[in-house]
């Protein structure tokens, strides 16, 4: 037996420049409350027990095609961020030190090329390259327990595959580097 409320609003647009060249947004945002326990018309320090979340979240992301030579060769530059605020109690016993606060920001930005062949050594083949970069930043209090935990991750990548596509198999190779700063 709990409660939830829950209620989300978003949006994806985009805007084309020309049959090559698209742009699009998008947006949305969440907000959830979730409670489980007993004694609901009470404060969460006032009952038996209590887990109870609310979440505010907030995420979006930009994304930019350029395409080429009919749409053989491909540039796709991209970048989203999500956002989530997060309040907590998880208590029992009228525990007044059980509520926690959350705030995780994720951020992830790239760019890859993409480049049909008609022949490449054997047969024709995609070849697909690019590089990223992702953030994350995470602060977790919970004094009651004594826990504060904060991490930053930073992550940065470079890519590059080559697909051969033949009558009877097709043969995927490829190469990732990863560099992060745990």
């Amino acid at each position: 037996l709990g409660k939830l409320v829950s209620n989300s609003l978003g949006f994806n647009g985009f805007y084309r420049f020309s049959d090559t060249q698209r742009l699009t947004l998008e947006y949305h945002n969440t907000n959830e409350f979730r409670r489980g326990g007993n004694k609901f018309d009470l404060e969460p320090f006032m009952t038996d027990i209590t887990e109870q979340t609310r979440h505010d979240i907030n995420s979006g992301g930009l994304n930019y095609v350029q395409s080429w030579r009919d749409y053989r060769y491909r540039l796709n530059a991209y970048a989203s961020a999500q956002h989530i605020d997060r309040s907590s109690y998880y208590g029992a016993g009228m525990n007044p030190d059980a509520y926690g606060r959350t705030n995780d920001f994720t951020f992830v930005g790239g760019t890859t090329f993409t480049g049909e062949f008609p022949r490449v050594v054997v047969s024709p083949a995609v070849f697909t390259a690019g590089v990223e970069y992702q953030s994350n930043r995470l602060h977790d209090v919970m004094t009651g327990y004594g826990r504060d935990l904060s991490q930053n991750v930073d992550v940065y990548s470079a890519f590059a595959q080559n697909e051969w596509k033949m009558t009877h198999f097709t043969l995927l190779a490829g190469l990732r580097f990863d560099k992060h700063n745990l």
